[in-house]
């Protein structure tokens, strides 16, 4: 810590890893970052690649072949490809777009988004009802509160039929979201409106 006075964990043998932050979102923002760090780590380890350098290269020289070039040739066709100074570069496996907490901070996610969705849930359903998006949003959370009915979910209340006129639907939809956002829960249909609510939100500005 001497060493690095602004370093956010220390690894302590035999303990474990202790993560801090200014605040409690900033800690945990910290512990999901070492957490994915760490599972790359472990993983690139597993396919015999470095990687505590920015090449990944593999952890040990390839044995068995006549010359560098061949060795090149045929590592680089099983892993990747090759660049101008012999390196051997991975194909890529996949691209990550974003991690939460490090484009946005965490605060804006839950002190923004989060109350914008819940305050415009009854304004959203009203003026999209009958798009097929809406309707796909509704139906998904019909089949999730009935489900949470039948496991006595607290907050969760039955959503009255069509024929029940709009205005009631919505009232009940409006109830159930609310209620799941309280409870800070993590099931799709939940996400898929917030996410429909925060784009037509972001559209109409």
């Amino acid at each position: 810590i001497e060493v690095y006075p602004k370093t956010t964990a220390v690894l302590v043998r035999h303990h474990g890893i202790y993560v801090w932050g200014d605040s409690w979102i900033s800690a945990k923002t910290q512990a999901e970052c070492y957490h994915y760090l760490f599972d790359a780590a472990i993983k690139l380890h597993h396919l015999g690649l470095d990687w505590s350098t920015p090449d990944h290269g593999p952890t040990q020289n390839v044995k068995g072949f006549s010359s560098i070039n061949s060795m090149i040739k045929r590592v680089a066709t099983k892993a990747g490809t090759v660049d101008s100074n012999f390196k051997l570069q991975p194909y890529p496996r996949c691209v990550v777009l974003y991690i939460e907490g490090t484009t946005t901070p965490i605060s804006f996610v839950t002190d923004v988004h989060f109350p914008y969705a819940r305050d415009n849930v009854g304004r959203h359903l009203s003026a999209t009802y009958n798009s097929a998006e809406t309707q796909d949003d509704i139906k998904l959370l019909r089949s999730q509160v009935e489900d949470d009915l039948k496991q006595g979910v607290l907050g969760a209340v039955p959503i009255p039929s069509e024929d029940a006129g709009k205005e009631e639907v919505i009232a009940s939809l409006v109830a159930n979201v609310e209620a799941m956002i309280k409870a800070d829960r993590k099931i799709i249909a939940l996400k898929q409106l917030q996410g429909h609510i925060w784009l037509l939100g972001i559209v109409s500005q």
